[in-house]
């Protein structure tokens, strides 16, 4: 097993550093553009709440769909087969879209900016704990 997975890392060049390299000098870029018109974590992360809460939502099922959710079920789903796209399809989307259609509109009206933010302010600082703590183990 160990020799099968040896022969199928994959090498970097000097075109894969070039490409992570542009990618953080454009973002940081957009950081130093929006500098100006971003002075708190209330004006970066919702955006002042300019936005309205589907846009959010949106926005949170974009994220999630990240980099390492692609290469992570892609790998799972070489490793294990279509058990895997079964999950991701039966479990993963549902949910992402409950929480982007469903709940973002609930935490985006409580004002906060996240689940452990809102447990904070509904349950006090020992939920706030807890979830971070598990948040981190996880």
């Amino acid at each position: 097993m160990h020799q099968l997975a040896e022969e199928l890392r994959l090498s970097v060049n000097w075109l894969d550093y070039s490409i992570l390299a542009i990618s953080f000098v454009v973002v940081l870029g957009i950081g130093y553009a929006a500098r100006r018109s971003v002075r708190t974590s209330l004006d970066f992360f919702p955006s002042g709440r300019s936005l309205p809460a589907w846009v959010t939502g949106l926005a949170f099922v974009a994220a999630k769909l990240g980099a390492t959710e692609i290469l992570g079920m892609a790998a799972n789903g070489a490793q294990y087969g279509p058990y895997t796209v079964h999950w991701y399809w039966i479990g993963a989307i549902p949910a992402m879209v409950f929480l982007g259609l469903v709940m973002m509109p609930f935490y985006y009206g409580s004002k906060v900016r996240s689940v452990p933010e809102f447990l904070l302010h509904r349950f006090g600082p020992s939920s706030h704990l807890l979830s971070s703590l598990i948040f981190a183990v996880s």
